[in-house]
């Protein structure tokens, strides 16, 4: 927990909250905002096509903001291991690439690939966490105390 809550080197509760709600509820882990976190296309045919990108809030007609494509809600993270494929368009099968893309999306680009919106990138939170293999792990062991014990 403490890697997913420290500013300098996670900062996964920035958006995944971890704090009760005003009137005591458990946390949902999310913020409910909607942010673009570059992540690379599917180009699994299975699933996409090569001509399809989903410009997320941006295909909301009220909203008509080109500012806005490639945003997605922040998901909350309950239950999270159980929810496999990740992101909007699937394309992480695991947590440990999805915080391993976080930790260097932007120092390894040629790694993750080409991302349907670059222009409206989140740059000032991910990219280039500086976390260890160990600390990525910490988060990994992190996230997965929050499935349901059913």
């Amino acid at each position: 927990m403490a890697m997913f809550v420290r500013a300098d080197k996670g900062n996964c509760a920035a958006c995944h909250v971890i704090t009760r709600s005003a009137n005591g509820e458990p946390p949902v882990f999310t913020d409910f905002s909607y942010d673009n976190l570059g992540v690379p296309s599917n180009t699994d045919a299975r699933f996409y096509t090569a001509s399809f990108t989903d410009p997320g809030l941006a295909a909301n007609t009220n909203v008509n903001d080109p500012l806005l494509n490639g945003k997605f809600r922040v998901p909350t993270l309950r239950n999270i291991e159980k929810t496999a494929p990740y992101m909007h368009n699937g394309v992480f099968t695991d947590l440990r690439t999805i915080v391993e893309f976080y930790n260097s999306r932007d120092t390894e680009p040629q790694r993750w690939g080409e991302t349907e919106y670059p222009d409206t990138i989140n740059r000032s939170e991910l990219g280039n966490l500086k976390l260890s293999d160990r600390e990525i792990d910490a988060i990994v062991a992190f996230m997965k105390t929050l499935t349901d014990q059913i």
